[in-house]
């Protein structure tokens, strides 16, 4: 995976974070985003490994599978 720290900083502006903010944390921030992105890399393996080895005849479009799906309990949990 490739983070770059102008794609870190365009992503805190676009939330609203000051300048001098990101600025001042942008390892922090751009180690975060690293985090953030090998959790979602892991979660859609594990979800197509879960898919490919499933004994079931019928299975779901696998692009249908990886869609995120946004439930109130699991958008607290990031990390």
């Amino acid at each position: 995976m490739r983070v770059t720290p102008t794609a870190v900083r365009q992503i805190a502006a676009n939330s609203g974070l000051p300048h001098d903010v990101v600025e001042r944390y942008i390892e922090q921030f751009i180690n975060y985003t690293f985090a953030v992105a090998k959790r979602e890399r892991k979660h859609c393996y594990k979800t197509a490994r879960n898919w490919v080895f499933d004994p079931e005849i019928h299975k779901l479009d696998l692009l249908e599978l990886l869609k995120p799906t946004v439930d109130i309990e699991d958008s607290y949990d990031i990390l």
